[in-house]
C-alpha cells in the first residue's frame, strides 16, 4: 500500500456509509473500546475549545492539547486528505458488582 491508497481489500468492499460505520464500532468493540465514534473531517468552531482551554480543563500534564490547538481544530493539517475521525475510548475504571438490593450508597461529595 504507498501513499493515501485504500488497501486492496476495501477497494472490492463495497457498502453503505452506515454498514461501514457499523463494522468500524463492532472492531472497536471487539478490541476493546468501550466507546467509538465517527464525525466528518472538517474545521471545528474554535470558540468551544477556546473556552474549554480557558477553564484550564487540559491541565499541566496534557500541555501538549494546547500546543496543537491548530491541529485540533482542523483534521486536515494532521492527515492531509482525512474524511472522517474515529475516536475511541476505554474505561479505566474497575468492574465492580452491583451493590446489594437495600444497601447503602455513598454519593461524591462533588456530586451532591
Amino acid at each position: 500500500m504507498q501513499g493515501n491508497a485504500p488497501a486492496p481489500e476495501i477497494l472490492r468492499f463495497r457498502a453503505s456509509r452506515a454498514d461501514l460505520a457499523a463494522l468500524v464500532k463492532q472492531k472497536a468493540a471487539a478490541l476493546g473500546f468501550d466507546l467509538c465514534g465517527i464525525a466528518r473531517a472538517e474545521p471545528l468552531d474554535p470558540a468551544r475549545f477556546d473556552r474549554w482551554l480557558e477553564r484550564g480543563w487540559d491541565g499541566p500534564s496534557i500541555s501538549y492539547v494546547r500546543e496543537r490547538r491548530a491541529e485540533r481544530l482542523d483534521p486536515s493539517l494532521l492527515l492531509p486528505g482525512a474524511r472522517a475521525v474515529i475516536a475511541v475510548a476505554a474505561s479505566y475504571a474497575p468492574d465492580l458488582p452491583e451493590p446489594a438490593a437495600g444497601g447503602e450508597l455513598r454519593v461524591a461529595r462533588y456530586a451532591q
